[in-house]
């Protein structure tokens, strides 16, 4: 048995620690013939052990019982290679005395695989504690905070206790059937990234970004998720769209604005939707303010107007400025009759004059009217039958004026009729 076994076997001396016998598989691990192995003692194999350790080890393997020890063997190459000892006392007739029976177990890549996990764990652990990314841990059964990072505590403001308590959920504020859809993406890609809100422990809500990957956390899967705060991008972003469709002086929508929201009207009109009524009003004597008491003062006045304008209009309406002292209002759901009294109430909210730097200051406004669909069906062509009745009403002097084809001298008929009469 001693010599059939795969496993290495040698039989020493408890007392000198010499090798009394060694099995083939003994002679091959180590490289030695026999008479060569059967020369050496445990010290031989074993270099790092001094004479005091030596005779330790052999008293622990002489009780009697079964003893598991690990040491550092060396090789007749020269090689060193990690082994698992045990040992225990047999009485061996052919030698007529106890000896200890070693059976040795070769574990140097057991060890070389254990320190390289040890590594790998350690840098994995430098990389989330010091990383100024706020990285969380999540089971992915249940979404229970298995992890967080220092940057996470920070992030929400809760100790590491308290958010190792919480779920996911409490964080993201995600449904249970949001959170399914988003672990059946992950798990169908291995990663997602997504815009949420997260609620911190402040009770302050944050714009974020989450990047999700899948980690292998042995028999738990888990989740890695990292969170950058987009707050300030975000509020970044929105304020140079607002900027982007609105006038910077009276903070109304623009020009750019309202050409959208007369298409979007448009479409819908040709869906079915209600008429709509264009007003353009232009004020009148403006360039005298400028000129007499300034740009500053003129800036006021718009101002002024754009809040009188503004409060005296349908809830529904749209005021912008687009450009000058020209503004327009858009009327949902309003006739040329309707937008006619609405119109009328504007420039008598106009007229009435104004304390501005010191000075009782009063304009006058001329409106013109284009109606959807009656007058136009684009936006462009509204726009121009709206400019087309405030010219006239600022010609003929009567505040407000409807679109009349017959003032129009730029539209399609009418040039159409000049190449015939050539």
């Amino acid at each position: 048995m001693f010599a059939s076994t795969p496993s290495i076997a040698l039989l020493v001396d408890p007392t000198s620690g010499a090798i009394v016998e060694a099995n083939p598989a003994a002679c091959n691990f180590y490289g030695y013939t026999l008479p060569d192995l059967l020369h050496r003692t445990i010290r031989d194999i074993n270099p790092n052990l001094t004479a005091a350790s030596a005779a330790a080890r052999l008293a622990a393997m002489s009780t009697g019982e079964g003893v598991l020890l690990g040491s550092r063997h060396r090789l007749a190459s020269g090689e060193m290679r990690d082994v698992e000892i045990r040992a225990s006392t047999v009485h061996a007739g052919a030698f007529g005395r106890l000896l200890v029976y070693v059976i040795i177990h070769d574990i140097t890549e057991r060890v070389r695989m254990q320190a390289a996990l040890r590594v790998s764990e350690a840098r994995y652990r430098l990389m989330f504690e010091a990383n100024t990314a706020v990285q969380i841990v999540a089971d992915l059964e249940t979404g229970v905070l298995v992890d967080a990072n220092p940057a996470a505590l920070a992030f929400y403001g809760f100790t590491r206790d308290t958010m190792l308590r919480m779920n996911s959920r409490e964080l993201s504020g995600l449904s249970p059937e949001e959170r399914l859809e988003r672990l059946a993406r992950l798990r169908s890609q291995n990663h997602h990234t997504f815009e949420q809100r997260h609620t911190l422990a402040s009770g302050e809500v944050r714009d974020v970004e989450v990047h999700l990957s899948l980690s292998d956390g042995g028999e738990q899967g888990l989740i890695y998720t990292i969170v950058h705060d987009i707050t300030d991008r975000k509020r970044a972003n929105a304020a140079l769209a607002y900027q982007a469709l609105h006038d910077g002086l009276t903070g109304l929508p623009n020009r750019g604005l309202l050409h959208s929201a007369l298409q979007a009207a448009v479409a819908a009109q040709r869906d079915g939707g209600p008429v709509m009524a264009l007003l353009l009003l232009d004020l009148d004597r403006f360039k005298e303010v400028n000129d007499t008491l300034g740009h500053h003062v003129g800036d006021l006045l718009l101002q002024h107007i754009a809040e009188r304008l503004q409060a005296a209009v349908p809830a529904d309406a749209l005021v912008a400025r687009l450009g000058g002292d020209e503004f327009a209002v858009l009327l949902p759901g309003t006739d040329a009759h309707r937008a006619t009294v609405i119109a009328e109430a504007l420039v008598r909210v106009v007229q009435v004059s104004m304390e501005l730097s010191g000075r009782s200051i009063a304009v006058d406004a001329s409106i013109g009217i284009a109606g959807l669909p009656t007058h136009a069906r684009d936006a462009d062509t509204l726009l121009r039958c709206a400019d087309v009745a405030m010219y006239q009403a600022k010609r003929l002097g009567t505040g407000v004026a409807v679109y009349r084809a017959a003032d129009d001298q730029h539209r399609p008929d009418r040039l159409g009729s000049l190449r015939r009469a050539a």
